[in-house]
């Protein structure tokens, strides 16, 4: 290559990465547009309530359902409502459907546009912090409720110590002492699933021997009959790799019925399984919730390296299998002992699928880390709007 064709390389190089800079910069202006007009109809109805959620990608504007037992019983229009979502058209989507929208990553991508990073101690998220602050300051925020997203914890929680806002978390999966921010972040007031799970909490942060620590309970799921049947459901997470489990799930599908459902912030990532699975003709679900599966099909299994669906297995009629994996939240679970643990071998999770899981063994799973405390709603509004 020439020095003229060289310099005609970098040129279109250099152009193309501008515009595709140039598009982004264009989406999140037109988002903290929107942002800003949601921030100044707040100030004018003179909303004290911050909400912040998450939606994933193509789920039509849905927020997490790992949260609802808590984000049902919000009055969306009373708060203002910042929402982490990743996807273009499903932020569209979440402006469409709620009041009061800012959307998050706009803030964040304005917050961090100008180079700063020869500042050694001014970090991404401290100018996150202060631009989310000012807007606190300006519509006099008295309360935040959030989901326990451990990347804008410390965030959040810091702008509520310094303001002196009322902070209200609610959990949307299994803590870890991996996940460093829920060690040193309480909230005022944080809803966990049941007592085993309120003992984790203290165990990993000792500051919520002193906060509100509500049990929000578990609701008592009905499932449509169905005669169809899946023998295991591998529940796709952080530590599944389709280059170590592709030929176990490869056998198990000759002699078993298997399926695999995806992690539910799967994007791109999950190509690669996604041929694997219409390859080899094996059922997969992505964006189908778990009691939408479990209504249509009959599971015996759950098999999974790190998720926290492990956990709720037996509230769809199923008893869990760990994968044994060297991520700290694996070794963490297999210690426990509660779930049954099993490194990929063919043979031994052949002869653990062949026999049904009794409706006992289910039960004590259950009461292990469920509890006999029953969803009620009325514990939960009590202490949202108190």
């Amino acid at each position: 290559m020439n020095s003229n064709k060289k310099i005609e390389y970098l040129k279109n190089k250099v152009s193309s990465k501008n515009k595709v800079n140039f598009a982004e910069f264009l989406i999140h202006l037109s988002f903290l547009i929107l942002s800003f007009i949601s921030i100044l109809k707040c100030k004018i109805t003179k909303i004290k309530t911050c909400n912040y959620s998450i939606s994933f990608p193509k789920t039509k504007g849905i927020i997490d359902f790992r949260g609802r037992y808590i984000t049902d019983h919000l009055n969306f229009r009373k708060s203002i409502n910042f929402f982490r979502s990743t996807s273009y058209l499903n932020s569209i989507m979440l402006y469409i459907k709620y009041p009061n929208v800012v959307f998050f990553l706009s803030i964040h991508y304005f917050a961090n546009i100008t180079d700063k990073s020869h500042l050694k101690n001014y970090s991404k998220d401290v100018r996150t912090q202060n631009f989310v602050k000012k807007i606190f300051e300006y519509l006099k925020i008295r309360k935040l409720i959030s989901i326990d997203d451990q990347r804008v914890m410390s965030l959040f929680l810091n702008i509520c110590k310094q303001l002196k806002i009322k902070s209200l978390g609610y959990m949307h999966y299994r803590f870890n002492k991996k996940y460093e921010k829920i060690n040193h972040n309480a909230f005022d007031t944080f809803f966990v699933w049941s007592k085993y799970f309120k003992k984790r909490l203290i165990k990993i942060n000792k500051q919520y021997v002193n906060k509100n620590v509500v049990i929000s309970g578990v609701e008592n799921k009905k499932f449509k009959k169905t005669k169809k049947k899946i023998d295991v459901l591998f529940v796709w997470d952080l530590e599944s790799n389709l280059t170590k489990l592709g030929n176990l799930i490869q056998n198990l599908n000759s002699k078993f019925n298997i399926a695999v459902k995806f992690k539910p912030s799967s994007q791109i990532d999950e190509k690669k399984l996604l041929i694997f699975l219409k390859k080899n003709n094996i059922l997969y679900f992505q964006n189908k919730s778990f009691s939408e599966i479990r209504n249509k099909y009959y599971i015996s299994y759950f098999i999974g390296c790190s998720t926290t669906a492990l956990y709720e297995a037996c509230l769809y009629d199923a008893l869990p299998i760990i994968i044994k994996n060297n991520s700290s939240i694996a070794k963490e679970i297999v210690s426990e002992g509660i779930i049954k643990s099993t490194k990929i071998n063919f043979k031994k999770i052949s002869s653990i699928i062949k026999k049904k899981p009794s409706k006992e063994k289910i039960i004590i799973q259950r009461k292990k880390i469920w509890g006999n405390i029953i969803y009620n709603k009325k514990v939960i509004i009590q202490n949202l709007y108190k």
